[in-house]
């Protein structure tokens, strides 16, 4: 009977898991079918109604003409796309039950008893026997992968070699005898012509197989090498051609959570492991975080340090400056100069093994050195340390977020990198605002003041040159990492400020008409900001007078937070300017680098209730189609996105037997989003958030003349583009930490091999793409690099020794967006892996059942007072309770993960 899989409007395509038959079936394990009405805001419910049910495929087949291919497809493959993915039964050569072995040699015979003469020894139950001179001519042939029947051990007796543990010298190899039956013959085989001797018989029945086809099947078998599937594995290969299924957090990380289950699965004999993208994207921000975590802590913390104590030099001898605009000046430098005075220091043990430690100040000290500051430096940062809600700041008394100074991404794994954290978020997130003046509206005062002080700064960069370098050598890093500031610069206002030529500052900072002009000249002839930030919802911003919607508040930075264009896509399609919207999603992201299934998902839920949604993304869609290779090198940040575009895109339709069916779609788009959201989670403090077995060895061992057991044809993931482009991101990363001196050797090292790695599947990738076979010695390599990576992503973690494991867990989280009207962020993060069953079908490896990791995905509204840090999302993860978890996953993720079993949670 036909199969369907049933799901209801909120969850789409995602119950892959399990199937349901139109009629009541006799599995114990059926689709639900939930009655929800469809969220159109995952913070405001509406009451819809019940959903229809709607078939998987009907609305997520992309082979229509409808749907066109834009990304990487191949036809190499297309003689096995409609094989049926129907499992047979495994082969039993009529040998049920008892001990067995498989003849793995091409000289095996089974020998009649007239070939030995037999005899007893005193109190010993064993058979003893010598080989007689005509054995040769009483032997019977057994063919190459025969399964035979196994008993009893028959040994030779001979005082004179007893070193030799009864073992017969025959045909030159050392071995014993073995009962045996095949084909209704009794007799004797030798064991060196035999596998599996203590192996199970439904092991044996697949090794049987395995010598027979030379390891490539013509059927699919419910098997990955030897590991039996379960029914509800089965159930969803055959109907989805894809398995996805949750397994149980460890107890113990070693590495990495998903590195650890890949090193687990490489052990494993004969399984067909696949290199998922996952592991490739997950290990590069490993790698990547933990450099720019080093970075942090070894360069640009001590950089910062020195430059805001010379800012608050050389502004204090300005005496020729007005003393509040002055004295104001100096306090914007106090803030984060009192975070970094009270931070706790590094201390450095141990004369072989390096370990750090912070030592923490004691209140008495913190309190000693607060009071060395003005009552709103104190204020700013108690306000600060202690992340408050919005409040007004205490310098400019204008409205600040201080919800985002919990410092967070990697940000909490020691005092320092919080330290760093909160003064960077100070200079990047403190808003001065850069405006006209308006018809009857006077400009308020707080906005001048910040212009005044903005004006004294630039002048006092103006005429110190070192503290622009010093600027520039903290500023320039991150552009080239992760792209421009968003907000003005000194290299945007200083050039104007150059044309004033301005004589005496005191004199023209004393009238406030000529702050007001030059920030009107400013406004003028400089870009406005991209993304609003907390500016549109906080400041001062104009109204445009066409849409009636708040433009972005021009404005300076000092490390102005970075425009991405990520950000930019949910600066568009949120409030104000679309009204309709509340929050906005990771499918926001996927839909305009021309996802497909993004697309449908958000045309089943959020397109027909959010008007102008569609046509935003739709127009979005068309602009990033049109960028070349220039635009996606241009940063690394977006070599990252186009990690994630290539793993969005690489849907059904690509033209590989795995592929085509609708469920390889969730598996990418929960590929690209665990990406993204890990790229936000590194980038967390830069990125400008929109708002809204062995053989015989002598004498002492049997040996053996057995042919090797075929091994098991791997697979990576041939999405080409991904690893295209992964590869020119390792060599953009070097090259930029090259130029600005931050490549030490350990990373230098880490990142050449890792190069060597991409390198090497590219080659590999490129002739499966192409269904040509790669060499043994590939597929050999194959599996060596899950220990490769397990090595290098431990970076500058103390010579890879980490004692506390809770570093090691890969759970992680950020937020992303911010509706403060609403006082909800949008958090997206990564929880434990999920293993994947892939069907592979290809000239070189037939049919098998390959096993790899992937990520899980979660995206979910939060309270803006209290953004989430890895330490409270690893509290929610690794607890194991699964439906507990499930409440985090997005509409179009959840019930799409088969249930773990008993076996699922062995440990392989």
């Amino acid at each position: 009977m036909k199969k369907h899989i049933y799901i209801n409007l909120l969850c789409i395509l995602c119950c892959f898991a399990v199937s349901c038959k139109k009629e009541q079936s006799a599995k114990t394990e059926e689709t639900p079918v939930i009655e929800q009405p469809v969220q159109v805001s995952e913070i405001k419910e509406q009451e819809q109604g019940k959903p229809e049910k709607i078939s998987f495929d009907s609305i997520y087949d992309f082979r229509g003409n409808e749907l066109p291919l834009t990304a990487f497809h191949t036809d190499a493959h297309k003689e096995f796309l409609d094989d049926p993915m129907k499992f047979s039964e495994i082969p039993t050569q009529n040998i049920t039950e008892g001990k067995s072995a498989v003849v793995a040699s091409r000289v095996c015979k089974i020998y009649p008893d007239e070939a030995f003469t037999f005899e007893k020894k005193d109190n010993d139950s064993s058979t003893y026997a010598s080989i007689n001179s005509n054995i040769d001519s009483l032997g019977t042939d057994v063919p190459f992968a025969s399964i035979v029947n196994i008993g009893e051990k028959l040994l030779e007796y001979n005082p004179e070699i007893s070193y030799a543990n009864n073992m017969f010298h025959f045909q030159d190899n050392w071995n014993w005898f073995y009962k045996a039956e095949w084909n209704g013959i009794d007799g004797w085989i030798f064991g060196a012509d035999l596998y599996g001797l203590h192996d199970t018989l439904e092991n044996n029945r697949v090794s049987a197989m395995l010598y027979q086809t030379g390891g490539k099947y013509e059927s699919f078998y419910p098997i990955s090498g030897y590991i039996p599937l379960e029914e509800n594995v089965i159930d969803s290969l055959e109907n989805n051609r894809l398995a996805m299924q949750t397994i149980a957090p460890e107890k113990r990380v070693f590495t990495d959570d998903m590195l650890d289950r890949y090193y687990e699965l490489k052990s494993i004999k004969s399984v067909p492991i696949f290199i998922t993208t996952d592991l490739a994207a997950h290990s590069q921000h490993l790698i990547f975080d933990r450099m720019l975590q080093y970075t942090e802590e070894k360069y640009f913390l001590p950089r910062m340090a020195e430059l805001t104590n010379k800012f608050i030099d050389a502004i204090s001898r300005r005496t020729d400056a007005p003393q509040q605009i002055r004295e104001q000046a100096i306090q914007y430098f106090q803030v984060p100069q009192a975070i970094i005075r009270t931070a706790p220091e590094a201390v450095e043990t141990g004369k072989y093994e390096k370990t750090i430690t912070y030592k923490e100040k004691s209140e008495g000290e913190i309190n000693s050195i607060l009071t060395e500051y003005p009552e709103a430096v104190q204020n700013n940062y108690s306000y600060i340390m202690n992340a408050v809600p919005p409040a007004k700041e205490a310098i400019f008394k204008e409205d600040e977020d201080f919800t985002q100074y919990k410092a967070r991404g990697h940000y909490t794994k020691n005092p320092l990198l919080e330290t760093y954290f909160r003064t960077t978020m100070w200079y990047g997130h403190l808003h001065f605002s850069i405006t006209k003046p308006r018809e009857n509206e006077p400009t308020p005062e707080e906005i001048l003041q910040k212009e005044a002080v903005i004006t004294l700064i630039v002048d006092t960069v103006k005429k110190d040159n070192d503290l622009y370098t010093k600027w520039a050598e903290l500023f320039n890093p991150i552009t080239a990492l992760i792209g421009m500031s968003d907000d003005l610069s000194f290299d945007d206002i200083v050039p104007i400020w150059n044309e004033q030529k301005i004589s005496d500052y005191s004199e023209w900072a004393s009238n406030r008409d000529n702050i007001v002009a030059f920030m009107s000249l400013c406004a003028d002839k400089l870009r406005p900001p991209a993304v609003s930030g907390q500016s549109a919802f906080f400041q001062y911003a104009e109204v445009d007078e066409e849409t009636g919607i708040p433009k972005v508040p021009m404005g300076w930075r000092l490390f102005g937070q970075r425009f991405t264009y990520d950000s930019l896509v949910h600066e568009k399609v949120s409030p104000p300017r679309l009204l309709s919207r509340d929050i906005v999603r990771g499918l926001d992201i996927m839909k305009v680098f021309g996802s497909k299934t993004a697309d449908a998902l958000l045309t089943k839920s959020d397109y027909p209730v959010m008007e102008g949604l569609k046509e935003t993304l739709d127009s979005l869609e068309k602009g990033f189609a049109s960028y070349d290779n220039s635009f996606w090198n241009k940063t690394y940040y977006n070599q990252i996105l186009y990690q994630i575009k290539t793993q969005a895109t690489f849907e059904q339709g690509a033209g590989f037997y795995f592929t085509e069916s609708p469920a390889w779609n969730i598996k990418s788009q929960i590929a690209a989003h665990s990406t993204w959201a890990e790229l936000r989670h590194d980038t967390i403090l830069y990125v400008k958030q929109s708002m809204a077995e062995r053989a015989g060895d002598g004498d002492f061992e049997p040996t053996f003349r057995t042919e090797p057991l075929p091994k098991p044809v791997h697979y990576i993931e041939p999405n080409l583009p991904f690893w295209e482009g992964s590869l020119a991101s390792v060599a953009n990363l070097m090259s930029i930490y090259d130029y600005y001196n931050l490549l030490d050797r350990e990373s230098k090292d880490t990142l050449e091999k890792l190069s060597e790695i991409y390198e090497r599947i590219l080659t590999i990738v490129r002739l499966e793409a192409e269904n040509l076979p790669i060499p043994n010695s590939d597929n050999e390599w194959i599996p060596t690099i899950i220990s490769s990576l397990n090595y290098l992503v431990l970076v500058h973690n103390q010579n890879g020794y980490i004692e506390n494991d809770e570093q090691l867990k890969m759970a992680c989280i950020a937020d992303v967006f911010t509706n403060a009207e609403l006082g909800v962020c949008l958090e997206v993060g990564v929880g434990t892996p999920i293993r994947l069953y892939v069907p592979l079908n290809d000239s070189q490896g037939g049919k098998r059942i390959a096993i790899g990791y992937s990520f899980s995905y979660v995206e979910f509204t939060h309270p803006m007072t209290d953004r989430m840090t890895d330490e409270q999302w690893k509290k929610i993860v690794y607890k194991g309770n699964q439906n507990d978890f499930e409440q985090y996953l997005p509409f179009w993720e959840k019930e799409c993960f088969l249930k773990p079993t008993t076996l699922s949670a062995f440990r392989y």
